[in-house]
């Protein structure tokens, strides 16, 4: 009536004063009543939380300093990583700083751009006059002291930013915090990643299972279907596994827990392969696109480009990351060219479908294997599963067989670390190439290729993956079959030593050199030479080690390979420790040590001082072994060779015997946390020697169980 009167009689719009005051006669605000002093609590519409807000005290600390600093902050990252509970926590806590309201506006279901700020005006109490309704918004929180949360603004990305500008530029009191799997990219914004919830280690104990987020969070929803839900510690494995295998992300972890009414922990961890099918079970009053956790990842897939859609089925392909190089190398073509995947791959960033990992050394990206195992079905869709399988697999050869050389010399440690850091990947093309009948070659070169990285980093599955491969391609190249075998002489060294004799390791090393042979190649039949004559130092062999080494070292010359020459001084120094020539093998050491110098390769200096110190070690000269087997540490840690390991564990032995336990002790724990970086499980010498320091401490039961578990890595299976 009041309108009507100012309009009919003075031809007055309603102030701003008198707006506020319909909306909250229309919102029946239960404070229109109440004396000024009496008003209870902040004003706002956020939602009274009914479930336990888990972790996030860093990303909170965050997220309030930037409000405080900044007017637009948005919160990304993909679909179901908990956005919009992180914001609501936020916004929450910080209502009392915002006297004129804090105000939540859900964008998920709106359809159209045109009615996002409808939404926002009705959401906040603003007038809504056909054809002004921005202004009139604009106009409302001009002078108010609020914060407004646009929530799940991907799919209204542009009228979202249209309108956010508007508000930041007209008001320096309000504050909007937004939630979208993409920025809004307007002036001013401040970005703050949402990322998944810390996840348990495998080995994670029962007592230490709720120290992780993702866990946590597991557990308070489990709990809320099965409040009888009981844990040990196979249970705790199991939780943890469902944690990392969820990524952490907080409605996967909430829909698996739904679960829980129905299966099993255990039968749940082992049904994720197929998470799509299986984790279906949201709140009935959940929106539509958070029922399911296909669902959520189809919200993302539907608001990408064809083109976007194309490069993100194929990422699916990777392990454990990509390079830019590597996904232009294995995923261009006609339809995807080249000079548009960098523009690509930001543009999948940007929508929280990729992580960029800029820290890492080149730059690397990833993606969550929920998104992957949605990816591959997407490419499986596609037909395209099998050609980028192949593409995948070449690309690998190829960086293996550039690795080989690189391996020996100064690029060594970049070459180590860029090879671990592709293990997934290498794994994946491994697992592909031995299926496969129609390229024998592919698969019997990738492993040649590796040996020498399997065996500078102790792997313990290499001998079983060169044999299956072998197994599977007896069709192969004679060339490709022999350089597989040299490759098993290397890495089925017992106790990942070069110069350590083995009848598996001549047998190999005699068949590859025999073949070599045949075919004329004579640089690497040297190699074979040089393996072959180590298992001179178990007994007698034919032709002689002095033969051997010298046709090697001739054949090394006559190529140019340094490597290969320092090589062979390594074997002939071994051989002469090994006769009891201890200052025959001085002289030798530091000749291959200076060739190793030169080359500035840090395994070879490592490993011939490593050798030496088992030399004086012998010999009972522990103080020149003790400074022996800290330089060989010193060098080895640069590149984190396995002669690290054995030389912490020597130390620890060295102390042993000079009554040092403590100090034993600690190199012995080291030896395993370095054995366990470079993927085993401990370090057989280390084990032997706390074998040795239980029995000195009386401890007859913890003896027996160290000596058992160095036994069973250090006898060989032939």
């Amino acid at each position: 009536r009041l309108q009507q009167t100012l309009d009919d009689q003075l031809g007055l719009d309603p102030s701003t004063d008198l707006r506020d005051l319909e909306q909250a006669i229309l919102r029946q605000d239960a404070r229109l009543g109440a004396p000024a002093r009496d008003l209870p609590g902040p004003l706002t519409n956020l939602p009274v939380r009914v479930t336990s807000f888990v972790g996030r005290e860093r990303q909170l600390a965050q997220l309030s300093e930037l409000l405080d600093a900044h007017r637009l902050v948005t919160l990304t990252g993909p679909g179901g990583a908990g956005k919009t509970s992180l914001a609501l926590q936020a916004a929450g806590a910080a209502a009392e700083r915002y006297p004129d309201g804090v105000w939540l506006v859900r964008l998920a279901g709106v359809g159209s751009a045109a009615a996002v700020a409808e939404v926002v005006a009705e959401s906040v109490g603003a007038q809504r006059p056909a054809g002004g309704v921005v202004d009139s918004l604009v106009g409302f929180l001009r002078n108010r002291s609020a914060m407004v949360v646009l929530d799940n603004c991907e799919h209204l990305i542009d009228a979202c930013a249209e309108l956010a500008e508007r508000l930041v530029t007209s008001g320096a009191r309000l504050r909007l915090l937004v939630t979208s799997r993409e920025p809004l990219r307007v002036p001013g914004e401040v970005q703050l990643a949402v990322p998944s919830l810390a996840c348990p280690p495998p080995d994670i104990t029962l007592d230490r299972l709720r120290d992780y987020d993702a866990a946590r969070l597991f557990l308070d929803r489990a709990l809320n279907v099965q409040p009888d839900l009981l844990l040990d510690a196979a249970t705790a494995a199991d939780v943890g596994r469902i944690c990392r295998q969820l990524d952490g992300l907080p409605l996967a972890l909430e829909l698996a827990a739904a679960r829980v009414a129905s299966l099993t922990i255990a039968d749940l961890s082992a049904r994720l392969d197929d998470r799509f099918r299986l984790l279906t079970g949201g709140a009935r009053t959940a929106e539509a696109r958070q029922k399911t956790l296909r669902a959520t990842v189809d919200w993302s897939h539907q608001l990408l480009t064809s083109t976007e859609r194309v490069l993100f089925r194929r990422l699916a392909v990777f392990r454990g990351g990509w390079t830019l190089e590597a996904v232009t190398a294995v995923v261009a073509d006609e339809l995807l060219p080249a000079e548009a995947v960098l523009d690509l791959s930001a543009a999948l960033v940007d929508r929280s479908l990729v992580l960029a990992e800029t820290g890492q050394p080149g730059g690397r990206f990833r993606m969550l294997e929920t998104l992957r195992q949605y990816a591959t079905e997407r490419a499986d869709d596609a037909g395209e599963t099998e050609q980028l399988a192949a593409a995948h697999a070449r690309h690998y050869l190829d960086l293996a067989e550039t690795s080989q050389h690189r391996l020996r010399g100064p690029e060594q440690g970049h070459w180590l670390q860029l090879l671990r850091q592709e293990r997934h990947n290498i794994d994946a093309a491994l697992l592909w190439t031995q299926q496969q009948g129609d390229n024998d070659d592919l698969g019997l070169r990738l492993v040649a290729a590796l040996g020498w990285f399997w065996y500078f980093t102790s792997n313990q599955n290499a001998v079983a993956q060169i044999e299956e491969m072998l197994h599977r391609h007896l069709e192969a190249s004679p060339a490709a079959r022999a350089h597989a075998v040299q490759a098993k002489s290397i890495v089925a060294r017992p106790g990942s030593c070069i110069v350590h004799p083995s009848p598996m390791c001549g047998a190999a090393a005699r068949q590859s050199l025999e073949q070599l042979d045949l075919l004329g190649e004579q640089g690497p039949a040297a190699y074979s030479r040089a393996l072959l004559a180590v298992e001179a130092i178990a007994g007698p062999l034919q032709p002689p080690a002095n033969e051997l080494l010298a046709a090697a070292r001739a054949a090394f010359h006559d190529a140019g390979d340094r490597w290969g020459s320092a090589l062979t001084l390594f074997v002939e120094m071994e051989l002469q420790f090994a006769a009891g020539q201890l200052e025959s093998g001085r002289r030798t050491f530091q000749q291959a040590l200076e060739r190793f110098r030169e080359l500035g390769d840090h395994w070879g200096i490592s490993a011939v001082q490593y050798h030496l110190g088992m030399a004086l070690h012998r010999a009972g000269l522990l103080t020149e072994a003790l400074e022996v087997y800290r330089a060989a540490l010193s060098e080895g840690r640069i590149g984190l060779t396995n002669t690290v390991q054995y030389a912490l564990a020597n130390l620890g032995h060295i102390s042993l015997l000079i009554g040092d336990l403590d100090g034993a002790d600690a190199y012995f724990t080291s030896a395993h946390a370095v054995a366990r970086e470079l993927g085993a499980e401990a370090s057989p010498l280390a084990l032997l020697g706390q074998g040795h320091l239980a029995r000195l401490r009386d401890q007859a039961d913890a003896a027996v169980g160290h000596y058992t578990a160095a036994l069973e890595q250090l006898v060989q299976p032939e």
